[in-house]
């Protein structure tokens, strides 16, 4: 037993000073080596890692704002053809809905006696006149005051204007169209006994038809009369007008103005009443013309675009719609040329370094962000 126990402890005494000549050798040895020195050299490379962005180059252009608004059509002119006269009708020769010419009769009132009544008129005119003559040559050679010269010159004058008044109250007779255009809503019939203010019927005239747009108070400042206005109606069917009034007092409910677009039509085609698609022509802006796919929104929640500056660096562009259009959207805010980023502008921030890759040299398999 005490052999075996002597055998242990040389054992772990020369396992214990070949750990100590180990451990001293690292640093006793012929070519020590500190600590420090022990460490590996690296370059590290602090450079920021560009982010790959799709990008175009984009000029302004000098573009017209145009507004587009609901309207309606309106006739040129609507009245009522009323009677200035009392009497039966005895002639309606024109069907409710026809297409009348100026001046053209609409209704005929029974004169009864008054063509007699202007035959008596002329004839005691024709009295007066001869009393007026003699009157005057008395006159002349001093047989008559001048008292009795005045009152047969104020029988000859009632006597003219009685007949005058004969002669409108026949003219009134005849009732006829003010202006060419629809002859609508007839109220009467053969036969019907009418009164002086007696509505017969209504006269429409569609030439040139109106387009009516309400313009909002936001707009009305940049609108012009004079200039050119387009218009979708109902049918389909797309009209050119001019702009010929602007309102200057706003609708009390709506609080927008009503502008005028006045379009030919000559053929009469366009209705009254129609409902237009009106595209009305504002100021002219410097704007650039992009796809709305390209915006983004920055922190604060406004609404712009990602750009490239000169030092390769994105940066968020505030900008403001100018107007939106079937393809694409005109957009102020930006310089007169400005490098968008069109892919990747959602996964750079403002600031970060990034690599442009313009449209044209990117390749059918090329990654961006990379």
């Amino acid at each position: 037993m005490p052999k075996k126990r002597n055998t242990s402890v040389w054992i772990a005494v020369g396992l214990a000073a070949l750990a100590t000549g180990w451990v001293a050798s690292g640093m006793v040895g012929d070519d020590p080596v500190q600590p420090e020195a022990q460490r590996v050299a690296v370059d590290v490379d602090t450079a920021e890692t560009a982010f790959a962005v799709r990008t175009r180059v984009s000029e302004s252009q000098l573009h017209r704002k145009t507004l587009l608004v609901r309207g309606r059509t309106e006739a040129e002119r609507m009245v009522d053809i009323r009677t200035e006269t009392e009497g039966q009708i005895v002639e309606l020769p024109v069907q409710e809905g026809a297409l009348v010419e100026k001046d053209e009769v609409l209704a005929q009132i029974d004169p009864r006696e008054r063509p007699a009544s202007l035959q008596e008129a002329k004839a005691l005119l024709e009295q007066k006149r001869l009393e007026l003559q003699a009157a005057r040559t008395l006159r002349s050679k001093g047989f008559r005051a001048e008292t009795q010269l005045a009152a047969a010159q104020a029988e000859y004058d009632a006597a003219q204007a009685a007949v005058r008044r004969m002669e409108i109250e026949i003219r009134m007779l005849t009732v006829e169209a003010p202006f060419g255009g629809f002859f609508e809503d007839r109220y009467v019939e053969l036969g019907d006994y009418v009164e002086p203010g007696d509505t017969i019927g209504q006269i429409i005239d569609l030439d040139p038809i109106i387009v009516v747009a309400p313009i909002s108070e936001h707009d009305i400042g940049d609108l012009e009369v004079g200039v050119d206005a387009e218009a979708r109606l109902a049918n389909g069917r797309d009209v050119v007008g001019v702009v010929r009034f602007i309102g200057a007092n706003a609708d009390p409910q709506t609080r927008t103005f009503r502008a005028e677009i006045e379009v030919a039509n000559p053929d009469r085609l366009i209705s009254a009443g129609m409902t237009a698609e009106v595209a009305v022509p504002l100021e002219t802006v410097t704007a650039h013309y992009i796809s709305p796919a390209i915006l983004t929104l920055s922190d604060d929640g406004e609404i712009g675009v990602m750009v490239v500056d000169e030092d390769s660096r994105a940066r968020f562009a505030e900008i403001e719609i100018v107007e939106d259009e079937k393809d694409g959207i005109w957009i102020s805010g930006l310089p007169s040329k400005a490098t968008l980023i069109v892919v990747g502008q959602e996964f750079v921030s403002d600031g970060q370094k990034v690599r442009s890759v313009e449209e044209d040299e990117v390749a059918g398999n090329e990654e961006l962000g990379t």
